[in-house]
């Protein structure tokens, strides 16, 4: 799990293959994000959300600037042909400035 300082504009990759390592698109691509302090699941999708941008086939980059400290989580959706989903969290610490 990655730690990130508040402020910092982060990369968020989701990798989408087929059963033969292939990288395939997912008919339709989104994020779902859910911050520390009990704020309720945001949703970017591919195609509408200019935070999620393809970087190559396969290859989906949500890029976000967490401002709450704590234990964000997250969850990459590959929906329709070639559907995937991976899920997995990074920490926002504390600056001794804040």
């Amino acid at each position: 799990m990655a730690t990130y300082d508040n402020g910092d504009v982060i990369e968020i990759t989701a990798l989408f293959e087929n059963a033969a390592g292939t990288d395939v698109d997912p008919s339709a691509v989104s994020f779902k994000v859910q911050p520390p302090n009990g704020a309720a699941v945001v949703t970017y999708v591919y195609g509408t959300d200019s935070e999620v941008t393809k970087s190559a086939t396969g290859i989906y980059v949500l890029t976000l600037q967490p401002t709450v400290v704590g234990r964000w989580y997250y969850r990459a959706i590959g929906t329709g042909s070639n559907k995937a989903a991976e899920e997995s969290s990074f920490d926002i610490r504390e600056s001794y400035f804040d």
